[in-house]
């Protein structure tokens, strides 16, 4: 596995669920924004711990349909999460050797490697 290089993608996570990402029991993540298919790197703290291919988002339109892909979120929660709450597939995770990333102070979701 080739290492990040300036500009890749980071998709910032708490401990918790990067942990069930690259156990693969987390095989969707959910957000407020619809986030681009493709190759991204998985981070915590600054520090990366994996990288895997995003999916095409969907929109999870109803609390029946967000409760129906428990298994796949793992979110259990008595509302949905965002006004709008995109499922987003997260596909061939591997788990990397950490490498450390610049994260600026204040950023979340999204970050770009430098």
């Amino acid at each position: 596995m080739a290492a990040p290089q300036p500009g890749d993608r980071i998709l910032v996570l708490k401990k918790h669920w990067l942990d069930k990402i690259l156990d693969g029991v987390k095989t969707v993540e959910l957000r407020h924004i619809r986030l681009r298919p493709g190759r991204c790197f998985l981070g915590h703290k600054s520090r990366i711990y994996g990288v895997a291919y995003l999916g095409d988002a969907e929109l999870v339109p109803t609390m029946s349909e967000f409760r129906a892909r428990f298994e796949e979120h793992r979110v259990d929660v008595d509302r949905l999460p965002y006004k709008t709450t995109w499922a987003i597939p997260i596909n061939k995770v591997r788990k990397t050797p950490p490498w450390s990333y610049v994260h600026n102070k204040g950023a979340v979701g999204v970050v770009r490697f430098r």
